[in-house]
């Protein structure tokens, strides 16, 4: 979970008004994987625009790339990139945003969609800890990444040690890089009373006596504040201060030539370093050992250009199509830090990535699961419900609106009712295969259908409708069957052919041939054991003289009644395995027994509950091993359903049950433990889960 410290608003109170705030809309769609560029005119290519739609709801979209600050002992980080290893989207460690742009200046193609996941950090307790991301700007310094690091390095290299100077004062609103913090005014007249009254006297002031000029006021305070330095006793943090200050003399005097020539600005600096003794406010940051080490690491930083330079190039990766999702805790309640990090990546006002984030906490806490282990449950499901929690109209109701976002649809019903209702001839020919009803997602389990060998075939019928065991045909009626299977197709169509009024003597000669050879490789008498006598054939055994129509259509009949009842037919228990499945495909929960024996699974959610745990996803748990696995498909599946858009082709590759339950939750209140326990939560990918991600545009 993200870390917070108590209760949740910060002391800004311009953040409490940014929680009215509501999700913008998303900037459509962005740039592929592919290719060089600059960002510049039209922009990229929108690769998700022309991508498949949600399985199901709104959930994210699937980045290119994803980055999690490297925390290997943190709860939430684990977790966090367990959820994104298992949709496939190979995350980078990262150990700052310094480490983040050189690893994005590896490469030159533009970037549709970045994700970066960090605790973000809301603290009214001390200080130094304003709201932060919890990663370094800098390698290897300590201090989390706040938002005036990126405005500041989005700018010139001078903004950029501004804003790593920068600390708060007095509250986290009051900001000052001023170690004394006398206003020019007051420098001016601590220097007039120390006896340089003429040269001061060429500062232009207003009224009140304080310069009117921004970068004049900058100077004298600047050099204020290296007297105090050089005036007190040595604290950690005045080195570090002292050598940035020569910095920015360094670049706002060459500024002021003009309103005083450069002799005059030096004989200021002199004088005000001369002052023997003034009235003076100290400013400190807190923790200043661990400051100013942050701080002589952002000079070398600065002084070297590397970053900077590196980040212009990883800024060409970036146009107005592309999107940064960051996913830490109530970063959508300062939309100031999301724009931040949005001047941060961007090349100009126009090409910019949009960024988002939540309002809420952001967990990715496992989901309960709600594993049916036999058919007996799922009929009390779908009849039910669940007591205390989902009455059987709401279970059925979410059903319902998976199966469709499937495209488990009544067609699939009908075409199974149609198959199951073939004699077994027919079946057991497989000519049905080639019409297996589609979805509108890969279902594995019904596609194997497609090409599974015969006994395979009956065993995953036998699983995903449930039937008893009693019903499975055993290696010895299996091994009857196989070596016919090559013919059926034929002698399905030769029994089923319509024998026409105007046949011939010869026509029904050859017809009732064939059915002869139908008959005694179908009647378990002929090969093995006492063939039947003469009396006991369906079909004789020489032709009957006269052969009329009459009597080949009676044979006809005899033959189809044979194979799909009689005790001597190798096909009896094929077709007892498919009235099974038919009444299995025809009563009231025919379609979720169908849609969970395929090992799919289906979320039911309660937005304003009070316990996490009603928040279910339903799913078939198998134990027996014809039909293991169901819970890890279901899991695979639950997984895709969390992403649209580019989906990675490795999604769910590896998981195995209990794995990928993992699963993005906002929660509005902080929670105390490593569980979720206060309400309310919102999970993915539902609407309310989507509405509280708030989103920048270019």
């Amino acid at each position: 979970m993200c870390k917070s410290s108590k209760g949740t608003k910060t002391a800004n109170p311009a953040l409490e008004e940014k929680r009215k705030i509501k999700p913008a809309t998303d900037s459509g769609g962005g740039g592929g994987n592919g290719g060089g560029g600059n960002g510049s005119g039209g922009g990229s290519p929108n690769q998700e625009a022309g991508s498949p739609p949600a399985i199901i709801y709104e959930p994210d979209f699937a980045p290119q790339l994803t980055f999690i600050a490297y925390g290997p002992s943190d709860g939430f980080i684990k977790v966090a990139k367990k959820y994104h290893t298992q949709a496939g989207l190979n995350p980078v460690d990262v150990t700052s945003f310094e480490d983040m742009v050189m690893k994005l200046s590896q490469d030159t193609g533009l970037i549709n969609r970045m994700r970066i996941v960090s605790h973000v950090y809301v603290s009214t307790d001390v200080l130094d800890d304003p709201a932060n991301m919890k990663l370094p700007f800098l390698q290897g310094a300590s201090r989390n990444s706040l938002k005036r690091y990126f405005t500041g390095f989005a700018g010139t290299p001078m903004e950029a040690l501004r804003a790593m100077m920068t600390f708060e004062y007095t509250s986290f609103s009051d900001l000052t890089i001023y170690i004394c913090q006398n206003t020019g005014g007051e420098v001016m007249i601590s220097a007039k009373n120390a006896g340089n009254s003429t040269i001061f006297n060429k500062i232009p002031t207003d009224p009140l006596g304080e310069p009117t000029s921004a970068q004049m006021n900058d100077f004298l305070r600047i050099c204020m504040s290296k007297w105090l330095i050089s005036k007190q006793p040595a604290q950690p943090h005045y080195a570090a201060f002292n050598q940035a200050y020569d910095l920015l003399l360094a670049d706002v005097m060459p500024k002021l030539v003009g309103t005083l020539t450069a002799a005059e600005l030096n004989t200021i600096r002199d004088a005000i370093m001369a002052i023997a003794a003034a009235s003076f406010k100290e400013a400190s940051p807190g923790k200043p050992a661990i400051f100013a080490a942050d701080l002589i690491k952002a000079i070398a930083v600065i002084q070297a250009g590397t970053f900077q330079a590196k980040l212009k190039d990883v800024r060409k990766r970036f146009d107005k199509n592309s999107k940064i999702d960051i996913r830490g805790c109530q970063i959508g309640r300062d939309q100031e830090f999301l724009k931040a990090i949005q001047l941060f990546f961007g090349m100009d006002a126009v090409n910019r990535p949009a960024v988002s984030g939540p309002e809420w906490y952001q967990h990715f806490n496992a989901l309960a699961p709600a594993p049916q282990q036999d058919d007996g449950n799922i009929k009390s499901l779908y009849n039910s419900g669940i007591s205390g929690e989902y009455t059987s109209a709401e279970m059925q109701a979410f059903f319902n609106k998976w199966a469709d976002a499937v495209g488990i649809k009544n067609n699939h019903l009908t075409f199974w009712q149609t198959t199951f209702g073939k004699g077994a001839l027919e079946f057991t020919a497989l000519d049905w295969r080639s019409g297996l009803p589609t979805t509108t997602v890969p279902v594995p389990r019904l596609q194997s259908m497609g090409t599974a060998n015969y006994g395979d075939l009956l065993k995953k019928i036998g699983s995903t409708f449930f039937l008893a065991a009693s019903t499975a045909l055993t290696a010895g009626d299996l091994s009857g069957i196989t070596p016919l299977l090559p013919q059926c197709s034929t002698w399905s169509t030769q029994l089923n052919a319509e024998v026409p009024d105007a046949a011939t003597e010869t026509d029904l000669k050859a017809t009732l041939a064939n059915y002869k050879v139908i008959y005694e490789k179908l009647d378990k008498r002929f090969g093995g054991g006492t063939p039947p006598t003469e009396a006991q054939r369906i079909i004789p055994s020489t032709v009957p003289t006269p052969l009329t129509v009459t009597d080949v259509r009676n044979f006809q009949t005899k033959l189809k009644q044979f194979i799909d009842t009689n005790t001597n037919s190798r096909l009896l228990k094929v077709k007892k395995l498919m009235d099974a499945a038919l009444a299995k495909v025809q009563d009231g929960p025919a379609k979720m027994r169908y849609y969970l024996g395929l090992g799919l699974a289906f979320l039911v959610y309660n937005a304003a509950a009070t316990n996490v745990n009603v928040n279910r996803l339903i799913f078939v748990k198998d134990s027996g091993a014809d039909a293991a696995g169901r819970q890890t498909d279901a899991v695979k599946f639950w997984i895709r359903a969390q992403w649209k858009g580019i989906i990675p082709a490795d999604i769910g590759k590896n998981v195995v049950y209990p794995d990928g339950l993992e699963t993005p939750w906002v929660v509005e209140k902080h929670q105390p433990g490593a569980g979720l326990t206060l309400p309310p939560y919102l999970i993915s990918p539902t609407p309310e889960f989507q509405a509280k991600i708030i989103t920048i545009n270019p």
